[in-house]
């Protein structure tokens, strides 16, 4: 998995507010990254969209204007403030225009960006996942899941390699790779750790032309450097389940674990802690909700009150009711969690949240449900944008079947 896939960071999350998470939430990210890369509120920025790919047409009505304008507030993706991040944006002071252009564009979610004098490029992958692809024409790859320093130097002033020696950075404990186009060149540093200014301040005494930025993880978990994981690929995890004793929810655990380095103890805490998350957005939907920009009114009370018109079958009608009651508050802008999208986040938890009682078994159903996302995420995509809504669905249909066999 050369992306080193994450339960929490590619499956079951992001926690947020919006209609969407590959427009709201993965926008917000790379919002968030742009103003982490300047060391502060940006002035002016300029945000590209290619004609010819869907964002040209839905980045307003999904919210993805919205969304990053919320990152380069600092908001994370539950914040109050997602709501009227347009709108304070502005009050800040932050000059902030989207526009369509015709440029080859190399993916269907793509953002060029320009923000006082930062250029980049980056693309929403789906499930609130991003990437930042190129700086400037140099193509790299920042994904929010580890501490980054970019150097940033011109092949006609400075030699890359020089750089690095006077750096003294191994690879033990960073990633480190040199990307170059034409005569620009970026050295980015991955750590777990947040590197401290003075292994940089002499270097950039040395080397007034080189331009230095830093930016901290966004993600929930990160990759350890070197760790062993529990298996490559799909196939693999194909495998080891339908040979395993384990519990699918055990290799889930453990598949976390190992991957970000964590104890037992953390993963399930943090698994609980966006159970109750689930739980509340039930509980809000079930309430009633209401929002003035919904395509439909509230339905979720149709359902209680029509038990008599429909299927003669309670399990199935708590089921609907649950999936449209988790829908309606996330299209009422609450919290909830993208399971593994915000298009379909109803799917997993309302259906858990009828078939079975037991807080326990709901979560250990949620690591099942998590173990099969990754091998969705491994060879395929959770966005619509490049592989239709079924994505979405049939992702989480099938996460949501192999939790209730778990349970």
């Amino acid at each position: 998995m050369p992306k080193s896939i994450s339960i929490f960071n590619d499956v079951i999350g992001p926690v947020m507010r919006g209609p969407s998470s590959s427009h709201i939430a993965a926008a917000l990210r790379i919002g968030r990254l742009v103003r982490d890369l300047l060391a502060a509120p940006p002035k002016n920025v300029l945000v590209e969209f290619a004609a010819n790919r869907p964002l040209a047409l839905s980045y307003h009505g999904h919210c993805s204007d919205l969304g990053f304008a919320a990152g380069l507030l600092g908001y994370d993706e539950a914040h109050e403030g997602v709501r009227s991040a347009l709108d304070d944006v502005a009050k800040a002071g932050i000059s902030l225009r989207f526009v369509v252009v015709d440029y080859p564009a190399q993916h269907d979610n793509e953002y060029r960006i320009r923000a006082d004098g930062l250029e980049l490029t980056a693309v929403s992958t789906g499930g609130g996942m991003m990437e930042i692809t190129r700086m400037g024409d140099v193509p790299i790859s920042i994904l929010g899941d580890n501490y980054e320093v970019l150097i940033l130097g011109d092949t006609t002033q400075e030699n890359p390699a020089v750089i690095m020696q006077e750096l003294g950075l191994t690879d033990l404990y960073n990633r480190i790779t040199i990307h170059e186009m034409n005569d620009k060149w970026v050295i980015n540093i991955k750590s777990l750790n947040k590197l401290p200014a003075a292994v940089f301040s002499v270097v950039q005494a040395n080397h007034a032309s080189l331009r230095i930025l830093c930016a901290s993880p966004i993600l929930p978990t990160r990759a350890i450097n070197g760790g062993q994981p529990l298996f490559e690929n799909m196939i693999g995890g194909v495998r080891l389940a339908s040979r395993s004793e384990e519990t699918l929810s055990e290799l889930g655990i453990r598949y976390e674990s190992l991957r970000a380095g964590l104890k037992r103890s953390a993963i399930e805490d943090h698994m609980n802690t966006l159970y109750h998350v689930m739980a509340a957005s039930l509980a809000k939907g079930l309430s009633g909700t209401n929002y003035h920009d919904r395509i439909l009114p509230q339905q979720v009370n149709l359902i209680r009150d029509n038990q008599s018109k429909l299927v003669p079958s309670p399990i199935v009608n708590d089921i609907i009711r649950n999936i449209t009651a988790i829908m309606e508050a996330k299209s009422a802008m609450e919290t909830f969690v993208a399971a593994p999208t915000a298009g379909s986040c109803g799917t997993l938890f309302g259906t858990l949240s009828s078939v079975c009682e037991d807080p326990s078994a709901r979560i250990r159903g949620l690591f099942a449900a998590g173990y099969i996302g990754v091998l969705i995420a491994d060879h395929w995509t959770f966005s619509a944008e490049m592989g239709g809504c079924q994505v979405e669905c049939g992702a989480a249909s099938a996460m949501t079947a192999a939790a209730i066999v778990e349970i």
